[in-house]
């Protein structure tokens, strides 16, 4: 049987360093080291890299500018509408709700988180991170993966992509512990249909105002 192209991921991340992150009981380790259950979440979210290279490295193409590396560089392409939250972890049931907002807002079946390697935890480690949610997903879902969850969602080291393939937004998530931020990156177009939700209480609109840096001011549209 040909091995899949994420084994390597399910034997790396089997480590039990990575429980040091985990919000598990130290009597749930067993549970959370079950290759079964990590096996079995990758089996239903893992995204090839055959569908990556043929759907959706061309719309990752189309949304981010390859000369930027990371946050604070200028990441995406076009004259978006750029709302930043809080971050330091890749998705919260908050952020989660927001990002599926803009999902259906594109009428979008599915998004992709895609790990940034230049800023990855494991530099020249392959392959990163590639995981694709339908639509339908829960933060129970998100969180069922045992280890690999936690590496996704529990620990702030790694930087991920987050778009779908409508080209109508994108978001970046920047997990270092220096720019903690996520930014999602929307077309006019779904404006009307979003704003509500992408609203920041307003203290935190405050604190965003003073963190994101001029280049980001003047590029782009910032709604705080």
């Amino acid at each position: 049987m040909r091995e899949k192209d994420y084994f390597k991921i399910l034997d790396y991340y089997s480590s039990e360093y990575y429980f040091t992150y985990s919000q598990m009981d130290d009597s749930e380790i067993a549970e959370w080291k079950n290759r079964e259950i990590a096996a079995k979440y990758m089996e239903n979210y893992w995204l090839s890299e055959e569908e990556y290279q043929g759907v959706w490295k061309p719309a990752q193409v189309e949304l981010y500018d390859p000369l930027a590396l990371s946050y604070p560089d200028l990441l995406f392409r076009r004259d978006f509408n750029i709302f930043p939250f809080d971050g330091g972890l890749t998705l919260n049931q908050r952020s989660l709700e927001k990002v599926k907002s803009l999902v259906k807002a594109s009428s979008e079946d599915n998004f992709v988180l895609i790990q940034n390697s230049i800023v990855s935890e494991n530099p020249g480690f392959e392959p990163t991170l590639r995981i694709k949610y339908p639509l339908s997903v829960s933060w129970e879902d998100l969180m069922s993966g045992g280890y690999i969850s936690t590496v996704l969602y529990e620990m702030p080291h790694n930087d991920y992509f987050v778009f779908g393939n409508s080209g109508l937004w994108a978001g970046y998530v920047s997990n270092d512990y220096e720019n903690p931020v996520l930014l999602l990156a929307i077309d006019d177009s779904l404006i009307g249909h979003v704003t509500d939700i992408l609203a920041n209480p307003e203290d935190d609109a405050e604190e965003l105002k003073k963190v994101i840096p001029n280049n980001y001011k003047a590029a782009y549209r910032m709604h705080f």
